[in-house]
């Protein structure tokens, strides 16, 4: 569907991490100014968690006026770029009809090519620098329109692109300004500088602020400089501040939210800058709508359209320190000139149409225009392949991985399983868009028979916030629709013998949701015994153990009764450790990926005639269904008969996570128990099982 005038649409704003960068502070202003137009909008994180990529950079304070999503994935740390290129044309084609601002999503912004019409692309080339300019010069021509920060950069642009330049526009970076100038005291002891920005040398070049500190105080000027910001070259800029620092003289405040910072700013009379290059920087317009006078240098950008020389600031030379040092010396001997120049600056930006609400409104127009322009047949996405970036543009690692897979339709992928990847990922977005006539899913799937009277139980230990917890309220919910009796049961929330540090995770109001009966003083023989007390009592049931690794270990113990349907939901040690442990006492193993399902063909060969692949998706109900089926007509037919066995506790430790602490020091006709007390109280639980009934299934 291709939205009309009225109609809505969603603007999908990419990032890979939320580190501190400038690209992610217009992120969030303007997806916080287009939901107070009336606009849906979020910020796609793509990045956060993955081990394909080295992000140090540190976090920024997430706004808590902003929606934050992530690219979703099955849980699989190694999981491949093919996965993930698939993953986020998934996404947008389930957000779909939606704008998407790709920014310095470099990695991810590659599936552009294979993006449908009712995806309207809108890049933004923010900086005057190599990185931009190749990723609009190798995807400019898939996007529906291309946004420069400044004219120097459309021009730059245009030259490097001219076959999209009638699509390019020039759109400013807005801010959140107040509508008068701060009020500035004079500064007594020392003229107050403020660095408000990444620290990094490269573009940056953050080591000049020692420099110029230095300059200015040889020169006869008292300064103090506070650095607002982190980034990567952090440590070393703190080491070679270190002296200045123990003078009182360099100051670094860390990261701060954005009203923090701005606070900051309020209470400084100099912004200083030294990059080597720009686009417009936020942290400039920023500091000059809080009365700062700018020294900045002087770069082919979008700074010498805001900074006119002498007026309301100084451009200087890039390294040229001692310019630094002079202009802040006639900032400090003339405190006429400073205020003249500090509501010059503040005036600059405030009636410049730098403001947040002046960007906000110039992106709605050009989203509307891009619409109108797919709607007319202006224009239409060439259909071609994925375009990876190279492993390395101005010296910055881009993507240091060989693609020796071409596949002749899709493009080049860093191994068959990678192409393999993508093409299930679009599959199931081809399924997530089927019309509700070709459903799969369970609203579609009418309850077998043998299946009406089956409870299933979906545990966790607790209810925190993370993916597999999703997954396990998305099913429970999904049976529940379809007529199955199925709730999630937490066994941990309530104990003494373990913590939990995870935040949690709101609990849905349309989801039954028991927790083990236990007390929360008792030891491992009580819980053990009560939670085979509790699916023997719900029996005949299905039960999902997921990651709860210390409950489970009572499955060999439990009758035929209980179904058992294991679930690797990754391919790390605590899942692979899970399965050989107690993969044979399962009825049934689902892989929830692609990468996963291919983990178990290698390494858990055992495991493989009981093996299901069933993704995390919107049809994974059905499917789930027609395993239910498929068990219990293994278990009426004999075909199924678990071996009675003993409790198997997990180990101490999986690799570098503490699993199980405790001792096993005690051993009984159950297996081995921590203490005899435990034993007592297992063998206590056991005495209030019901009757179990002869056969093994109805």
């Amino acid at each position: 569907m291709i939205p009309g005038e009225t109609d809505a649409f969603e603007v999908v704003l990419a990032a890979t991490t939320w580190c501190v960068n400038g690209v992610n502070v217009f992120s969030a202003n303007l997806a916080r100014g287009l939901v107070r137009a009336g606009t849906a909008a979020h910020v796609l994180l793509t990045e956060e968690g993955s081990d394909l990529v080295d992000a140090a950079e540190p976090a920024m304070p997430r706004p808590a006026d902003v929606s934050f999503r992530s690219l979703p994935l099955p849980g699989v740390p190694s999981e491949g770029w093919g996965l993930r290129w698939g993953a986020m044309v998934r996404y947008l084609e389930r957000a779909a009809p939606c704008v998407y601002v790709p920014n310095y999503d470099w990695r991810h912004s590659c599936v552009c090519p294979r993006l449908p019409k009712n995806v309207v692309v809108v890049g933004v080339v923010h900086s005057d620098d190599p990185l931009h300019y190749d990723h609009v010069r190798r995807l400019g021509s898939t996007w529906n329109a291309i946004v420069a920060v400044s004219d120097v950069v459309a021009a730059r642009t245009a030259d490097l692109c001219p076959g999209i330049r009638d699509r390019i526009v020039t759109i400013p970076i807005g801010v959140a300004l107040p509508t008068e100038r701060p009020r500035k005291t004079k500064p007594s002891g020392a003229l107050r500088l403020v660095y408000h920005g990444t620290l990094k040398q490269h573009q940056k070049r953050v080591f000049d602020l020692t420099g110029i500190v230095e300059a200015a105080l040889d020169a006869g000027v008292p300064v103090e400089l506070i650095i607002v910001g982190g980034g990567p070259d952090e440590a070393e800029l703190r080491d070679r501040a270190a002296s200045l620092v123990d003078r009182g003289v360099i100051r670094f405040a860390g990261v701060m939210s954005s009203e923090a910072a701005a606070a900051v700013l309020d209470a400084q009379d100099v912004y200083v800058l030294a990059s080597e290059f720009e686009g417009l920087p936020n942290a400039l317009i920023e500091a000059m709508g809080r009365g700062c006078v700018p020294v900045v240098t002087r770069s082919d950008s979008g700074i010498p359209q805001l900074v006119r020389d002498g007026r309301n600031g100084f451009l200087v030379g890039v390294g040229d320190v001692g310019a630094f040092a002079d202009r802040l010396r006639l900032l400090w001997i003339d405190d006429e000139r400073r205020d003249r120049m500090s509501q010059d600056a503040f005036n600059t930006v405030r009636t410049g149409r730098y403001a947040v609400e002046d960007m906000v409104a110039a992106y709605r127009h050009l989203f509307a225009r891009a619409w109108d322009d797919v709607r007319a047949g202006r224009f239409v996405r060439s259909r071609g392949h994925i375009v990876p970036p190279p492993p390395e543009v101005g010296g910055i690692r881009l993507f240091p991985v060989p693609l020796p897979y071409v596949d002749s339709e899709l493009g080049s992928f860093p191994s068959a399983d990678d192409a393999e990847d993508y093409e299930h990922q679009v599959r199931l977005a081809e399924k997530d868009a089927a019309p509700s006539g070709t459903e799969t899913g369970a609203e579609q799937h009418s309850i077998d028979r043998s299946l009406a009277d089956i409870r299933v139980i979906v545990a966790a230990p607790v209810w925190s916030a993370n993916g597999v917890n999703e997954w396990s309220e998305d099913l429970v919910r999904g049976l529940r629709h379809a007529g199955l009796d199925a709730h999630l049961l937490l066994t941990e929330e309530s104990t003494e013998l373990v913590s939990y540090d995870e935040p949690r995770r709101g609990r849905p109001c349309d989801v039954p949701i028991e927790e083990l009966e236990v007390a929360a003083p008792d030891n491992w023989g009580a819980r053990w015994g009560a939670m085979i007390r509790t699916l023997e009592a719900a029996a005949p049931c299905i039960y999902f153990p997921t990651y709860d690794w210390r409950h489970s270990c009572v499955v060999p113990a439990l009758s035929n009764r209980v179904i058992v349907v294991g679930t690797l939901h990754d391919t790390e040690g605590l899942y692979t450790e899970h399965a050989k442990r107690l993969g044979s006492f399962w009825n049934a193993v689902v892989a929830t990926s692609r990468p996963v399902e291919r983990h178990i063909l290698r390494s858990l060969p055992q495991l493989v005639p009981r093996l299901a692949m069933i993704p995390h998706s919107s049809h994974m109900v059905g499917k789930y269904m027609d395993l239910f089926c498929r068990l219990t007509a293994d278990l009426a037919a004999g075909r199924f008969r678990r071996v009675p066995g003993h409790v198997l506790p997990p180990p101490k430790r999986v690799g570098s996570h503490s699993l199980f602490p405790f001792k096993l020091t005690c051993a009984s006709e159950f297996g081995v128990f921590p203490r005899p007390a435990d034993v007592e109280r297992f063998r206590e639980e056991l005495a209030r099982l019901p009757t179990r009934p002869t056969q093994p299934w109805p």
